[in-house]
This record gives structure tokens, sequence and C-alpha cells, in this order.
């Protein structure tokens, strides 16, 4: 039984040789009367009856008990239990028993649902989880080498944490696949991925490109632009190739970084973006910094979790998987008799030359 918006209307919710029709029955009238008074004093009451007007299966109720059910100070339902067979079952209790009783009935009935609860929220999450996977793994991360499985073990670990990822490898070797997996299996999926090829830039064009601008801002700026910055609010900000962004524009990304707040190009107010940071690099970015193309303290803001994807070349047991999922890929894209490897293609794939080629 659990109260509803009105006492006088309680809602029955569950019953033991009980339905609801039993509680609009006439009979249940004096029963209801203990079960108003609890439901508004929030106290819980034994009550013994003398009358023989109340009947339960055709059989008087001698005794009612009625335990209010509470959390803190909120009364979410009331447990009733009533006797017709015998005498001082409840009446002999004193109100301290009472009372330990509806607290202990309370917490336990709580748990329990707080546990069903989880238990559904888990496989909620199980079944998410399985979705996002499936969804990570549509990104055609081929490998069955033993290096990329621990890579990759190491990803899906780290996806759920907010801190910076650098991902360092040559160009070609799957560093934005990489950087979609994290975000795919982060707490942010749901939100925005803005990929920055930084290289794709002008450097007269980053700083409107990353941060926006404000109408009239500069000739031809004939609307306000929010910057990928903003848009990577609530979710991930991929910039690719990391090293190759100018040093007078470094310092600016580094206020970003550390304060996560920018200012549109001609704007006045002060904007922030909640992202989290994944950056990629083809260069080894100590030894950028040891040369004076890059800053040091922006590198030690990136160099959080360092992922190092290994070049082809060195990952033999996958050329040979690769080949075949690229050649099977693009002739069923282009409606083409499929192609099979002959022993002769697979030793010119593993032979030192090929892999240089094939890596290329």
């Amino acid at each position: 039984m659990k109260s509803g918006n009105e006492i006088d209307q309680p809602d029955f919710w569950v019953g033991y040789n009980m339905t609801p029709a039993d509680v609009k029955d006439s009979d249940f009238s004096n029963s209801l009367l203990l079960i108003r008074k609890v439901l508004k004093t929030k106290q819980p009451e034994a009550e013994r009856f003398n009358t023989k007007e109340l009947t339960s299966g055709n059989e008087p109720v001698k005794e009612a008990l009625c335990l209010p059910l509470k959390k803190g100070h909120r009364l979410w339902g009331m447990f009733y239990l009533d006797n017709i067979y015998l005498d001082n079952q409840f009446s002999i209790l004193n109100r301290s028993e009472i009372k330990w009783l509806a607290g202990l009935m309370g917490l336990y009935i709580e748990q329990t649902l707080d546990y069903n609860r989880l238990k559904e929220e888990k496989k909620t999450l199980s079944s998410a989880k399985t979705i996002q996977m499936e969804q990570v793994h549509k990104e055609e991360i081929v490998y069955e080498s033993q290096v990329m499985a621990r890579l990759l073990s190491q990803v899906d670990q780290l996806a759920s944490m907010e801190s910076t990822v650098l991902i360092q490898g040559e160009t070609g070797v799957g560093k934005e696949l990489l950087a979609r997996r994290i975000h795919g299996l982060s707490h942010r999926s749901s939100g925005p991925l803005e990929i920055i090829e930084l290289t794709s830039i002008p450097e007269n064009l980053l700083e409107s490109e990353l941060f926006g601008y404000e109408k009239g801002a500069f000739t031809g700026a004939d609307h306000q632009k929010q910057g990928r910055i903003e848009l990577a609010d609530k979710g991930t900000l991929f910039l690719d190739e990391i090293g190759e962004i100018p040093l007078s524009f470094q310092a600016k990304l580094l206020r970003v970084l550390q304060e996560k707040t920018f200012n549109r190009l001609g704007g006045t107010w002060t904007l922030s973006s909640d992202f989290r940071l994944i950056a990629a690099a083809n260069k080894d970015l100590q030894k950028q910094v040891d040369a004076g193309h890059f800053r040091q303290d922006l590198f030690y803001r990136l160099n959080i979790i360092t992922l190092t994807i290994p070049p082809l070349r060195d990952r033999e047991d996958d050329m040979v998987l690769l080949a075949k999922y690229l050649l099977s890929r693009y002739t069923h894209k282009y409606g083409k008799e499929e192609i099979q490897l002959t022993p002769e293609h697979i030793v010119l794939l593993k032979d030192i030359h090929g892999r240089e080629m094939f890596a290329s």
C-alpha cells in the first residue's frame, strides 16, 4: 500500500490475501481510517478492534498493524497487516518496538528497490556499452598482431578517463581511427567529436577557425561564427598533426587548454567550452621542443597519456589481413570481382622492400 497524491485515496501497490477490491469494500472502512491516520501522522500504529463490523475474508478482524515506510522525512509508502485469528499479537508491542520494526522494514524494502534499480541500470549500461562497442568496431581497425591488441586494450581502459591523450605515429597509421575509438567509448560519446586537421588550415585563418569570430571582426565577417573549440563543448576535440601548429599560435592554444576559456575574434565576452582533448602528431614532439619549434609548456600539457601506433612495416601479422580487407572492401564497393592474394603476393608484402612500399 502506498499513498497517492491524496491521503484519502491511497493506492494499492501489492498484497497477500488481499486485492484492490477488498480495500474498496465497505467492510474495510475501519481499517481505511487507521491507514489514513498513519499516512497523515507518519507514525506507526497497532490497533485492536472490538467491533465485528470489520471483516476480512468473512472473518472479524481482531487487530491491524500499520507501518509507515520512510526515507528520511519523506513518506513513500505504508505496510498494512491485519489479524483475524489471534488476539494481542500486535497490541502487545510498545511504540518504540513498532517504530524500530517500521524503520527496519522501510530500510529493507528501500535497499531491495535500490538493488533492483541498480541491476536494471547495469543491464542498460551493459547494453549501451555493447552498442558503443559495435559502433566503434565499425571504424574498422583491422589487426591481429599482439602489439595492436595490447594498444587497443589500453585504449579501451583509458577511454572513460578525462585526461588529455597524445597519439603519436607516422602518417597513415590510423591516429584518427584511434581518436574516434576513444571518443566512442568515453562518457562524452553522445557529444560532438570535432576533428581539426591543422595542416589543412592556413595560418592566417587558424585563429578564426578554432575560436570563431563576431560579425564585423574583419573585412568579410558579415555574420557571427562559432569556432571549432566552441562546437566541441561537452564532447571531444581532436587536433590532428599538432606538431605543425605555428609557434606564434601555440601560446593561445595553451591558454585555452589550461583555462577552457577563449574569446571569439572581435568579441569582448569570455566564452568557455568543456571538451576533452585528443592530439595527434607524426613527429617526435620532444625533439621539436629541443629544436625550439614547439613550446615545452604546451608539450607538458599534451603529454599526459601518450599512445604510439607502430608503423605497418613493424606489424607483419597485420599486413596480409589488412591487404585482404582492403581488397574485399574496394572490390565490393566498386562492384568488381573479388581478388584473392596469391602466395607470391604475400611473400612480396612481407619482403622488406615490399613493406616499405605498402607503408608509404
